[in-house]
This record gives structure tokens, sequence and C-alpha cells, in this order.
């Protein structure tokens, strides 16, 4: 262009500019209205629900102590009070005793088809929400609606169904549980075992069942035993005995066993423990090993014991020493050869 022609793209390029300016800035306001509207919103519903639970608590210590008749203990609730309600009696179910939470179940009734609704519901922490509700509220713990939800896509919710289950108590929830979790690997493994751990020894029958029987898979089954020893459910011994003895059992579902038979088993389980020190796997030496040690029911253990000492696996001589109260043995250093000097050829 020639001189003091105006360079239109430059001046395009500058409103542009200055537009996108102008746009940015008022969407930087709308963002922190929305913000301060938004904790503003959550501030008041927070003090309304503090204010509601402040009414509702002497209306609920009359319900506990007879005044108020469950039937009558939700009449004026509106609709959206509900979920607040919920959760105000989910609060003190989980610290009540039985007979309190059947009185506390009844009055609740009206008001669980509205958490069946939330079942269904996009959000899985209203989902999980609903789960609790039911698990805690009803006067008889739904087995079917729980099972269903510990095989929810959200694992919250499916958490949320083992947990409600767990605090039922009831031994047949056991093995729903037990089999509804089974996808949960890992870590979690031990958190489903410490969920079963708290049905009892009651439940112990159940899940011993559940660990044998055939369609049981291997993670299941790593949680059933897990959760059998942390109960020392002793009668479960001679049924891991003769699974230990299955030619198709996972590795893991073998070491857990042997960890199994350490705490519960006898002279029986210490002969089918043998074999598997001498494995070629290491995580089955590992198990067997400390086992036996806690086993030993024969000089011939103690042999099998310090021969495991030079194991060269670290962590199977480490479990033989616990198990003998000896030091693991230091390796000899090989001896070196003094290389002839060129003087002395």
């Amino acid at each position: 262009m020639g001189a003091g022609i105006p360079d239109v793209s430059e001046h395009a390029l500058a409103a542009a500019a200055a537009a996108l300016l102008v746009v940015s800035t008022v969407l930087v306001g709308l963002v922190a209205l929305a913000a301060v509207g938004l904790n503003r919103w959550a501030w008041w519903s927070e003090r309304r629900r503090v204010a509601r639970e402040a009414r509702w608590t002497p209306r609920l210590l009359g319900l506990l102590d007879g005044e108020i008749a469950p039937e009558s203990f939700a009449s004026g609730l509106r609709r959206g009070q509900r979920a607040d309600m919920l959760r105000f009696l989910i609060t003190y179910a989980v610290r009540l005793r039985a007979a309190d939470r059947q009185r506390l179940a009844k009055a609740a009734a009206p008001l669980l088809p509205y958490a069946r609704r939330r079942l269904a519901s996009w959000s899985p922490e209203r989902r999980a929400f609903a789960v609790r509700a039911l698990g805690l509220l009803s006067v008889r713990t739904p087995l079917v609606t729980l099972g269903t939800a510990l095989r929810d896509p959200s694992r919250r919710v499916a958490l949320a169904a083992a947990r409600a289950l767990a605090q039922s108590r009831s031994p047949r929830a056991a093995p729903i549980m037990l089999t509804g979790l089974s996808r949960f690997g890992g870590a979690h493994t031990a958190n489903v075992a410490s969920l079963l751990a708290q049905f009892g020894l009651r439940a112990g029958a159940p899940i011993t069942a559940a660990l044998v029987h055939p369609r049981t898979d291997a993670r299941a089954r790593v949680a059933a035993i897990e959760a059998l020893r942390q109960l020392s459910y002793v009668p479960a011994a001679e049924p891991a005995r003769a699974l230990l003895e299955s030619p198709r059992l996972d590795a893991e579902v073998k070491g857990a066993v042997l960890r199994l038979l350490a705490e519960v088993g006898g002279a029986r389980e210490a002969a089918a423990v043998r074999p598997f020190v001498d494995s070629s796997e290491d995580i089955l030496r590992i198990h067997a090993v400390g086992a036996l040690g806690r086993l030993q029911c024969g000089p011939e253990d103690a042999v099998r014991l310090r021969r495991a000492l030079r194991d060269p696996n670290v962590w199977v001589a480490r479990q033989a020493s616990e198990a003998l109260g000896q030091p693991v043995p230091r390796p000899t250093p090989p001896r070196v050869q003094p290389v002839p000097s060129e003087a002395s050829s």
C-alpha cells in the first residue's frame, strides 16, 4: 500500500482485539458473579438445613421416647425437605441400637419411595445416597435392591451398598456382598474383606460356602479368605485345605489359603502346606514357609524351615528365620584366587 493509506487489516485486528477484551472482561465478571451466587446459595442452604435439624431434634427424641407415633413423625414435611430429613435420620440411625433403629425405620417409611426414585438418578452421588437411606432406614433390609446396587457402574454406589449390607448384620447378606463385589480387585479386596468381617462369626458358614462354590471367581475367593482369616474362623480350615488341593486354583488364591491355614489350621492342614515349601513360585514359598512356621507339627518341619533359611528369595528366608528364631545365614563370599604379577612370571 502507498504512504498515508491506512492498513485495513491492522484496523480490523485492533477492533477484534478490543472486542475480545470486552467479551473476556464480561465473561470474567459473570463467572465471578456466579461464584458469589453459588457460595451465597450454599451458605443459605446449609444455614436452612441446620435450622431444620434444630427443629427436628426434639421431635426425634420424642419419637425414640415413645411420645410421638412413628406414623405421624413425618407428617407436615414439605417435598423440598425430604432429602434433608433422610440425611438427618441417617446420621442418627448409625448410632442407634436395633430396637430404636426399627422405630426410626417405621417413621422413615413415608420417605423411602422418594429414595427409591433416586436410585434411577444420573448422579452417582444421588444413587449412593438413596442406597444408604434404603439400607439404613428400611424396616427389613432390601437385599435384592442392595444386591443390584453392587453392580452399579459407579464404585461409590457399589461400596455404599456393601456398607449397607454389612451394617445389616444379616448372614444372608454376606454371600450377596461377596459375589456382587467380585469385580473389585487390588486394594479394594482388603476393603471388601473388612466389610465381610463386620458380619461376625455367624457369617463364617455362608462365607465359607461362597468360597468353595465352583462359580465364585478368584477375586471373590481372596476377599472371602481374608475375611475368614480376620474372623479366625476355625471351621473354614477343612474346606480351605480341600480347596488348596484343587488342580486349577489361581496362585493368588493359593497364597491367600496358605495365609488362612496359618491362622486356623492344624496337623491335617500342615500336610497340605508342606508341598508348597518347595514350589517354583516365590509367592507360594513365602506364604507356605510362613504357614509351616506357625503350624510346625513334626521334626521334619524344622528341617524344612532350616533349609528355607538358604532360599534365594530373601522373603522366604526371613519367614523361616522368624519361625525358627534364627538369623538368616550370610552367604559365604567366594574365594578370589590371586592373580600372578608380571614380575613373578
